[in-house]
């Protein structure tokens, strides 16, 4: 099972198959309580042995400095970083 560190609480999220992140309290796997965020921002999935990210926002989601393209995935490796929203000050790190 992967987990990802959130670099500003130190907190581990554990990641289900299909993940979600976004500000919408009830609706998504992990909370990213910032106003630049949408309510559900991106997933995480499980496809093929290997680990996917997917932006859904209209605020972007970026993956080590580089803006995802929307609604494409693109695979995760350990160490990456991920950024939720330009004016987010919320970063996880991909772990085992």
């Amino acid at each position: 099972m992967a987990y990802l560190l959130n670099k500003d609480s130190n907190e581990c999220c554990f990641l289900y198959a299909h993940h979600s992140f976004g500000r919408f309290q009830y609706s998504v796997d992990t909370l990213v309580n910032d106003l630049s965020v949408s309510k559900i921002h991106a997933i995480t999935e499980w496809l093929n042995g290997k680990w996917y990210i997917r932006d859904l926002s209209l605020n972007g989601t970026w993956l080590n400095h580089k803006r995802l393209q929307k609604d494409s995935a693109e695979e995760l490796h350990i160490g990456d970083k991920i950024y939720f929203a330009g004016n987010s000050q919320v970063t996880y790190v991909v772990k085992d």
